[in-house]
């Protein structure tokens, strides 16, 4: 339960809320949060007596953390194994009531934290003159959080002096080249769900960069990250949301020539008002010639006007088409992908049939909608809300959800040395498990659903290292797989059926 929670967004303020609570144990109350966002502003909040106070779940690039209170919690602070916000430089944070720390209920943890590495990717400046409520206690094992919050000998801390700041609008703050850089050289930003995470990061960075041609012109690594992805799956997918979501707008220019000529023909409109009421006989034919050529200039200034909606229309209805052939010619074995090419799709059917196609959509919504969304994407939460114009009023515990895929969290220790891979794939009724292993053990195996489902166990024995695996007998879809080896390491990855 969360009394804020933000998801999916694009440029969201969280700004100046009182969240409060009665205990501080019941870790299923959260006070404000945010999953899979980007350019959030998260200040000047005040959050007190919940089991955590503030929340960060999955990659959240460009968030911006500053200036809120927190007071009695089990984790003030708390950022997941797939958490990201960036670095957040004298945000002026306070942590008010200092816990005594027993059990884990530290004022700040963050658990994507395998190394410092993963620590400055949503890494915390503090100056070292600063009073103590600006450091919150960290812990030092499990997860190792030393060196998260950085000492400093310049800087100040934000302030939220008045109530002006709510109304204010933090500019979007890019993210950091050393975050942009690990995002295109495919480091692995998190603990957990490894790929999924890098390709909603890889997804976010597209866009970010899409907007700011500045940026991606000023590194050649930023440069060659667009080419490689504007054709391919990630570009596709962003230009077809960006077409969706332009709707009838006007560009900036043909809003300024439209404007224009409406204060154009008010004047001229005008200008007929006023000879018609001040004409004398004399004059007369003055007033006709005047008002004719008013008139004229009327009709041209309307003839624009209609010129500049019927070439917005057919803007429109051309970047839609090229929405809908870009949507159709995806092709990606990543989830986030491949679910976003599906809500792009229903977006499609919405728009020619209207809302009451959702009904023919509701196995693949759901489907999507039961995904945890750090292996899912925003496509998860996107799916919710369709589901909810339906009359679905679920509420799903993304905590247990993610739990339950717990153990196809792809560890970055996932193990090169036995060689595995398995073909093809995307396949049809077998795949084939391919190692360098050469010795004949026998390996165990489960293949689960996008939800966690059970469809095969089994145990096999490798043939020169090799084992056929039949499938014939699985539905088409997307599926992650396990496989263990009789000296307790364990290989995860995921695998497409296509029939």
């Amino acid at each position: 339960m969360y009394g804020i929670m933000n998801t999916a967004s694009r440029s969201a303020n969280v700004s100046c809320n009182h969240v409060s609570s009665h205990t501080v144990t019941d870790t299923l109350i959260t006070g404000i949060g945010t999953s899979i966002s980007y350019n959030t502003n998260v200040y000047c909040n005040n959050v007190d007596s919940t089991g955590f106070g503030f929340f960060f779940g999955g990659i959240c690039l460009g968030a911006k953390f500053k200036g809120n209170a927190m007071w009695h919690h089990f984790n003030a602070l708390r950022l997941n194994s797939v958490a990201v916000i960036d670095t957040q430089a004298h945000a002026g944070n306070t942590w008010n009531a200092k816990n005594l720390v027993v059990n884990g209920n530290w004022d700040a943890v963050n658990y994507n934290a395998n190394s410092f590495t993963d620590l400055a990717l949503s890494l915390f400046t503090v100056n070292q003159n600063s009073p103590g409520i600006y450091l919150p206690q960290t812990p030092i094992v499990n997860p190792n959080n030393v060196g998260w919050f950085k000492l400093v000998l310049t800087g100040s801390e934000y302030g939220c002096a008045s109530s002006t700041v709510c109304n204010e609008i933090d500019e979007d703050i890019p993210t950091s080249d050393e975050l942009r850089l690990a995002i295109i050289n495919d480091s692995a930003l998190t603990v957990d769900f490894i790929e999924p995470s890098k390709v909603i990061a890889k997804q976010n960075l597209f866009g970010e960069l899409s907007k700011d041609s500045i940026a991606s012109n000023s590194n050649s690594s930023y440069e060659e990250f667009m080419a490689e992805n504007t054709t391919e799956a990630i570009g596709k997918i962003y230009n077809s949301k960006v077409a969706f979501a332009a709707g009838e707008e006007f560009t900036e220019t043909d809003k300024i020539a439209y404007a224009n000529a409406d204060s154009l023909i008010e004047l001229f409109c005008d200008s007929i008002h006023f000879l018609e009421n001040n004409y004398s006989i004399n004059s007369y034919q003055n007033l006709l010639s005047n008002r004719l050529y008013y008139i004229n200039e009327i009709n041209l200034l309307y003839a624009l006007k209609n010129n500049l909606i019927e070439t917005q229309k057919q803007k429109v209805q051309t970047d839609y088409n090229g929405a809908i052939t870009n949507t159709a010619s995806v092709i990606s074995i990543e989830i986030p992908i491949q679910n976003q090419k599906i809500l792009n799709e229903i977006q499609i059917d919405l728009k020619q049939n209207g809302i009451d196609v959702l009904q023919n959509w509701q196995g693949s919504l759901q489907e999507i909608a039961s995904m945890c969304p750090y292996i899912g994407g925003e496509a998860v939460y996107q799916a919710r809300s369709y589901l909810s114009l339906n009359g679905d009023s679920l509420l799903y515990d993304d905590a247990t959800i993610c739990a339950a895929n717990g153990i196809y969290k792809i560890k970055s220790t996932s193990f090169e040395n036995c060689g595995i891979h398995i073909l093809p794939n995307p396949a049809k009724d077998q795949i084939t498990i391919h190692t360098n292993l050469k010795t004949d053990e026998a390996i165990s195996l489960e293949i689960k659903d996008v939800i966690g489902k059970l469809v095969l166990i089994t145990n096999c024995k490798l043939n020169n290292g090799e084992a056929k695996i039949s499938l014939e007998h699985i539905n088409q879809g997307t599926f992650f797989i396990n496989i263990g080896l009789k000296n307790g390491m364990l290989y995860n990855g995921k695998i497409i059926l296509i029939r």
